[in-house]
């Protein structure tokens, strides 16, 4: 599904490893979105060759896990330290990084199926590239060099279909700020054009006009956008009753139809904080509480990531609670709800990525250490085929 997107650095679309604690599951309808856009010229991407024939990985070598993206039952792409890898069986993974580009240099990734994807390249501290591949990344296409400012980092990138597509840059600034400028394309990623945001954060797009931005220093913030990200118009919610003097953290909203679209909006305070499901009718006019959750512990304002959406081709979103395992599941755009199962997760998933109803990833990963010495990692990617009852890890 092309518009389906893991956040790196709030979150998703794609899954990146970071702290944390909980997860509750809803499952409605909901249609794939999409963004993009990047500065340069026109000139046609200059294919270059792949890699997909290389050996498949050992095992035994677990490099941290940067981005993973699941895009059929057992089919799906990973990006780690090291290597971009592809596998179609969750058990033999194969090299597929374009040449010439070294894993630290690959700063973020999206893939829309098993043969379709995107891998933002960093030339050098102020320039820029997108990678794309049509053939399972057998061979890569380079756009034009895309100049950014010094520091830039990507936390995020997306498309809604084969030309449209957005990635964001984010820059350099006092933790007062959230800085950046958000990239379009609308040739499938030869070339770019930038754009100014309000915040440089966590974005989705459900059409290639029709976008959501969320982030800001404290996450509070949340615009929309009906002109591909040109020009941003701020937007609100009314808190539940229970969370009426707490802050809001806010992540981007999915859309089921044009009309139709889901909200995860946390709430940081003391003694009251929780967690929100908003729905709306109307594109996002107007924004109603479907169903809030009890936090066991008090939020703060830079739990930016404590709640995140995914949403399959099946239409299942998936919510992510920082503060517990819980996972939850509703068919009825949010009416009701059945708790589901989680066994053999040992951490809640920071972000999840599923293919259908049935078959997903998790990224459920925590550093552990004793007296602030020997530190250890636990968990990593995770695969359930039963929506999310049992889990199993695989090593990439």
């Amino acid at each position: 599904m092309l518009g389906n997107y893991w956040e790196s650095s709030t979150t998703n679309a794609v899954l990146t490893i970071r702290r944390l604690t909980g997860l509750a599951v809803l499952a409605v309808s909901l249609a794939a979105t999409g963004c993009g856009d990047l500065a340069g010229g026109k000139p046609s991407p200059s294919p270059i060759a792949g890699t997909a024939t290389s050996p498949p990985v050992s095992a035994a070598a677990s490099p941290a896990i940067r981005v993973a993206q699941l895009v059929g039952p057992k089919t799906g792409w990973v990006l780690t330290e090291r290597d971009l890898l592809r596998t179609t069986d969750e058990t033999t993974w194969s090299r597929v990084t374009p040449p010439d580009v070294s894993g630290e240099a690959m700063l973020n990734a999206y893939f829309s199926s098993p043969t379709d994807g995107w891998v933002v390249h960093q030339i050098d501290d102020v320039t820029l590239q997108v990678l794309r591949t049509t053939d399972g990344g057998s061979s890569w296409s380079r756009s034009a060099a895309t100049a950014v400012r010094s520091g830039a980092v990507v936390p995020g990138i997306q498309f809604v279909d084969s030309q449209d597509g957005w990635f964001m840059a984010r820059y350099p600034s006092s933790s007062n700020f959230s800085f950046g400028q958000l990239f379009r394309t609308t040739d499938g990623g030869s070339t770019w054009r930038a754009n100014d945001v309000p915040v440089a954060d966590a974005f989705r797009f459900s059409s290639p006009m029709e976008g959501w931005l969320s982030g800001g220093p404290a996450g509070n913030k949340l615009f929309v956008t009906h002109d591909g990200g040109a020009t941003w118009t701020a937007r609100s919610v009314v808190p539940p009753p229970a969370f009426a003097g707490d802050q809001p953290v806010f992540g981007p909203p999915r859309f089921l139809d044009q009309s139709f679209g889901v909200l995860p909006v946390s709430f940081a305070g003391t003694g009251t904080s929780g967690y929100a499901i908003y729905g709306t009718s109307d594109a996002g006019s107007s924004w109603n509480v479907l169903v809030t959750f009890a936090s066991t512990r008090d939020l703060s304002s830079g739990d930016a990531a404590a709640m995140t959406l995914e949403v399959t081709p099946s239409f299942a979103i998936i919510v992510g609670l920082r503060d517990r395992v819980d996972l939850r599941r509703s068919t009825d755009r949010g009416r009701s709800w059945q708790q589901v199962n989680s066994s053999g997760l040992p951490v809640a998933p920071t972000i999840l990525r599923f293919a259908d109803n049935s078959n997903g990833w998790a990224l459920a990963s925590a550093g552990i250490c004793q007296q602030k010495q020997a530190c250890t990692t636990i968990g990593g990617l995770h695969t359930s085929h039963d929506g999310g009852a049992t889990w199993k890890q695989l090593q990439p």
